[in-house]
């Protein structure tokens, strides 16, 4: 039950609805529509990431995902997820900020945000999307002087041939 309300509180915080095929273009209207999302909490993500793979939900990734959203691709929940030719994905190291809104940025904190990167993202992430990622250089990281909003960005000119694209629903 718990994971349950996780879950659907996960849905809000998404640009998140599910649409029919009246109000948008997808093709399954029971495939959760995911737009302009900035990420959040990467444990709020995970609970519910892990609830969608359960109960085998789809997904449509429209305008940006950042961040945390990003886990939308990653192998360990495998995803039924299409894009529409505006998606963009952004992607940064984790950073944590203390109650001032300052990035903790003490050599713990560093260490941890590179480890968490590693073993939590770009493990995680399917070989396309790591090789990728490699190849644009470093992934900006709030924990050692980027700005926070600084992100690595791939559009779908980047994700086309990986990810399958939303086809309109036929009239």
């Amino acid at each position: 039950m718990k994971k349950t309300l996780l879950a659907l509180a996960f849905l809000s915080c998404f640009s998140t609805t599910a649409k029919t095929a009246e109000e948008g273009p997808w093709v399954d209207p029971k495939r959760f529509t995911v737009q302009n999302d900035g990420g959040g909490s990467v444990s709020d993500f995970k609970v519910a990431l892990t609830y969608f793979k359960k109960n085998s939900s789809a997904f449509s990734i429209s305008g940006y995902c950042a961040s945390a959203c990003t886990l939308l691709l990653s192998r360990e929940y495998s995803l039924d997820v299409c894009v529409q030719k505006d998606v963009r994905f952004g992607f940064h190291k984790p950073f944590a900020m203390d109650v001032m809104g300052v990035v903790a940025n003490q050599i713990p904190y560093i260490y941890r945000s590179e480890q968490m990167w590693t073993e939590e993202f770009l493990k995680k992430y399917p070989e396309w999307l790591q090789s990728a990622i490699k190849a644009r250089g470093d992934v900006p990281a709030a924990i050692q002087g980027d700005k926070p909003n600084d992100l690595m960005w791939f559009s779908y000119e980047d994700v086309r041939r990986f990810i399958k694209t939303c086809i309109p629903k036929a009239s």
